[in-house]
This record gives structure tokens, C-alpha cells and sequence, in this order.
């Protein structure tokens, strides 16, 4: 329900939404999907946090951000090690899904 309660919200003009999907590891042919704590900052801030979709999960069922159009963003969860691993992206003008990965 918060889930599409969400999508529902006014975007302001300068704000898209970006999906997120965590994968166990890069070179895993099946792309194994693991559900994990995802922190988006900005500038060494925390913005906001979820949960990455599970296995067991709808295919179509993403992690979303709101967040401001062409700006970057990191986003930190663990590796496959358990430590601390930070991705930087680069939001553009427009809905986007970004594929991490716990293990490259």
C-alpha cells in the first residue's frame, strides 16, 4: 500500500523517480536478486533508506527514490564481504533504473 501511495505523490518539476535493484553479483548469469538495507546521501547526508526487493519478489517490484533531477547521489549497502560499499550515480531528467551489485 506505502508502496503505491508513494507513486501517486505530485513529482515537483524538478524531481524524478529512480528504481533500484541489488544483484548478488555481476557475472552470476541468473542475476540472483537479494534484499538488503539501501541508503541514499547526498553529500555525505542521508536522504532516505529501503529495502531492495527480494528472490521471491515480483520481477516488476523496485526499490524507488524521489529524488532531484541531474544530481548525484551515493548509495551505500554491504558488499559480499558484509562491508560497507558505496555506489555513486548520476540522476538524469528522466525515470531510471539502476542495477548494483554486491559484488562486481
Amino acid at each position: 500500500m506505502y508502496a503505491k501511495q508513494q507513486l501517486l505523490e505530485n513529482l515537483k518539476p524538478d524531481e524524478v523517480w529512480i528504481s533500484l535493484q541489488l544483484f548478488q553479483s555481476k557475472s552470476d548469469k541468473e542475476l540472483q536478486r537479494v534484499a538488503e538495507k539501501i541508503v541514499i546521501e547526498k553529500e555525505g547526508k542521508v536522504l532516505d533508506f529501503g529495502y531492495s526487493p527480494s528472490p521471491i519478489d515480483d520481477l516488476n517490484k523496485f526499490l524507488k527514490f524521489k529524488v532531484n533531477k541531474n544530481t548525484s547521489y551515493q548509495l551505500v549497502y554491504q558488499d559480499a564481504n558484509g562491508k560497507e560499499k558505496r555506489t555513486e550515480i548520476a540522476v538524469k531528467d528522466q525515470e531510471e533504473l539502476f542495477k548494483i551489485y554486491k559484488k562486481e
